[in-house]
């Protein structure tokens, strides 16, 4: 193992430069926030509209009365017992002052890799709960960029139309960037070879994506409408869906995606090869541009390959970071460069993705 990375070290510089890429943009939720996309404090409510209209009978065969969402309040209460979180709480937003879905995520995720433990390895997509959190997710999101994609400011197809020599690197689970490209007629690859190879745009989804499926069928079977496309070799059984994203949600069918828990590794793993290289590709003469990912100190899995490769690269001048994201006041500016100290000469830009957002970016 030591020398393939030594060799893989070794062969990356350059890569990017000699097929034309001089930019790689890492994209994070700030990126279309501006247009209405929740942020993760944000999601819990429309988790909860999701859930409940979803039907779900309980133990004694009852039908529940709030369908799914029922099922979300008791796990709620179980890892919250003295926050008194309810349907009244969550749906007037009383709940999220002091809720933490990142944390709940984290309990969640510990509960099912325990549930589990005489598997190999983590199950695919979780315990039961975990699949159906994921599924209600993915839905909440699809609703809220169909929302935001009607009220679209031009500076974003602006943004999207400039990317021919870039890379980009997103941690959203959203489909917002590929809307933009189809809008534009660009194409696009999830991985960087085959984007490489037919002139596409590298567009690596690092925490997977709401339209992304497994290929693996129960039984063997294909329902009629199911139709997904294989992502490639480098991903382990997943496909894109085509059509309608909603009838896949409608079918409760769990997407792809890495939920915000503290310890991610098992649900990376479980990408395929998505993460094995794109630390490497940082190990170039490039501009880099962060917009709206900031880079959270507890974020170890993404700050592991991101945070090192900057500080080094701009130290030794071959990076050049720009920072994009939103802060107010003098003291979440502050925050927002302790997050990136030690980035020599990295230039920062607090007004949030916006058009003069866009026009810094094209200053060079």
């Amino acid at each position: 193992m030591g020398t393939q990375m030594v060799y893989a070290v070794g062969a990356m510089p350059g890569l990017l430069k000699k097929h034309g890429k001089r930019r790689v943009f890492i994209l994070g939720a700030g990126f279309n926030a501006p247009v209405g996309m929740p942020l993760t404090a944000d999601l819990l409510k429309e988790v909860h509209a999701v859930a409940a209209r979803k039907p779900w009978q309980r133990e004694d065969g009852k039908a529940a009365p709030h369908g799914m969402a029922d099922w979300l309040v008791e796990v709620l209460d179980w890892y919250y017992p003295t926050a008194g979180i309810d349907h009244n709480a969550i749906e007037s937003g009383s709940a999220l002052e002091s809720f933490d879905l990142e944390e709940f995520l984290s309990f969640v995720a510990a509960t099912s890799a325990m549930q589990h433990k005489t598997q190999q390895r983590w199950d695919e997509q979780g315990d039961k709960f975990t699949a159906c959190l994921k599924s209600w997710l993915g839905e909440a999101i699809e609703r809220e960029q169909r929302k935001a994609l009607k009220q679209l400011p031009g500076h974003y197809l602006k943004f999207a139309s400039a990317l021919q020599d870039s890379v980009v690197l997103t941690f959203n689970w959203d489909t917002f960037m590929e809307n933009l490209l189809d809008q534009l007629g660009t194409a696009y690859a999830f991985d960087l070879e085959p984007a490489i190879h037919s002139g596409a745009l590298p567009l690596i989804k690092l925490h997977g994506s709401v339209d992304w499926f497994s290929l693996r069928l129960q039984n063997g079977r294909k329902p009629r409408w199911l139709d997904l496309a294989p992502l490639g070799d480098s991903f382990d059984g997943i496909g894109r869906a085509k059509g309608d994203l909603l009838r896949y949600y409608e079918h409760m069918l769990t997407p792809w995606i890495v939920i915000p828990s503290f310890d991610k590794i098992f649900q990376l793993l479980n990408l395929g090869e998505v993460w094995q290289l794109p630390w490497l590709w940082l190990e170039d003469d490039l501009e880099v541009v962060i917009v709206g990912y900031s880079i959270r100190p507890d974020d170890y899995h993404s700050r592991a390959f991101i945070y090192p490769r900057l500080v080094r690269g701009s130290r030794s001048g071959a990076l050049r970071v720009k920072v994009i994201d939103r802060a107010d006041n003098e003291a979440g500016r502050d925050e927002v460069r302790s997050r990136f100290a030690g980035v020599r000469d990295c230039e920062f830009f607090f007004g949030g993705f916006s058009k003069e957002a866009v026009d810094f970016i094209e200053r060079g």
